[in-house]
């Protein structure tokens, strides 16, 4: 399944993506209420020490934002308090409110200088 083409890289505005995904605008406009926690997202933040704070920061104002799989959006931040390592928040944008279905830090994207 093709991935997006473009990311979101700080402005507040919806992308749009190229190939399957090219129906799902990807939205970063989040009023800080408006999400929801799967049990493995909660899981994750407790066995992982990850606040809640950062990951409503994170979805309510990414770094950048990436299309993935099975519909979903990847909201990428740097965390300064966790020595600028790269949180990933994978939400389902198509429930209400939006579901964080994974929250992790991402080792591939190393850390921000």
């Amino acid at each position: 399944m093709p991935f997006a083409s473009q990311c979101y890289t700080g402005e507040a505005e919806a992308l749009s993506v190229t190939g399957a995904l090219a129906e799902m605008p990807i939205d970063v406009n989040n009023s800080e209420g408006d999400i929801e926690f799967s049990k493995h997202a909660l899981g994750a933040l407790r066995e992982r020490s990850i606040p809640e704070e950062w990951v409503r920061r994170t979805v309510n104002s990414p770094d950048r934002a990436e299309a993935g799989a099975e519909n979903t959006i990847h909201y990428i931040k740097a965390i300064p308090e966790h020595e600028g390592r790269f949180l990933r928040v994978v939400v389902n944008p198509h429930v209400g409110p939006k579901r964080v279905i994974a929250v992790f830090f991402d080792r591939r994207l190393g850390r921000q200088s």
